[in-house]
């Protein structure tokens, strides 16, 4: 051993276990952004709600008008 501390083996499926369950039992999804709001045209990178390209921290972290697109993007 290298002297770094280790978790048991168990012990990280456990914690896998937690929290993939939290994550499945989230109202939200865990990260909204343009890429996957109902709103975005991903193509002309514009917003069909308000005809303009949001700005880049709306892209990345979305806005109040957010829609779940309900599917990934990708």
């Amino acid at each position: 051993m290298n002297g770094s501390p280790q978790l048991r083996i168990d012990a990280t499926y456990d914690l896998q276990a937690a929290l993939n369950v939290a994550l499945q039992n989230l109202d939200q999804p865990l990260y909204k952004s343009c890429l996957n709001c109902l709103l975005f045209n991903e193509k002309a990178e514009l917003c069909n709600k308000w005809n303009q390209r949001p700005p880049a921290r709306i892209i990345a972290y979305s806005c109040k008008d957010w829609e779940d697109l309900k599917e990934i993007p990708f």
